[in-house]
């Protein structure tokens, strides 16, 4: 997450089989009511390998990069842990 003075946060993206939350990286608490997963119109990713990701919701999007400190690539799993809910 970035703020209005462009600081970065860092932020843990939750998916079960019915929600997606975010929460505190520190504390583990959640930040804002969860996306039911029936909300998600589409997800839209970078073609760039730097991890950007959006999850389209009707009333608002969830934006993300998802960085870990390998440097690997996270998107495809995300991508897959999405579509194993949806089957």
């Amino acid at each position: 997450k970035f703020n209005r003075f462009n600081k970065s946060s860092l932020r843990v993206l939750v998916i079960t089989d019915k929600y997606i939350a975010k929460l505190d990286a520190n504390s583990f608490k959640l930040l804002k009511e969860p996306v039911p997963l029936q909300n998600v119109s589409r997800i839209s990713v970078c073609p760039e390998p730097n991890g950007l990701f959006i999850i389209h919701v009707a009333d608002n999007d969830v934006v993300g990069c998802l960085k870990n400190p390998k440097e690997e690539e996270r998107v495809g799993e995300l991508i897959g842990v999405l579509l194993a809910q949806y089957e």
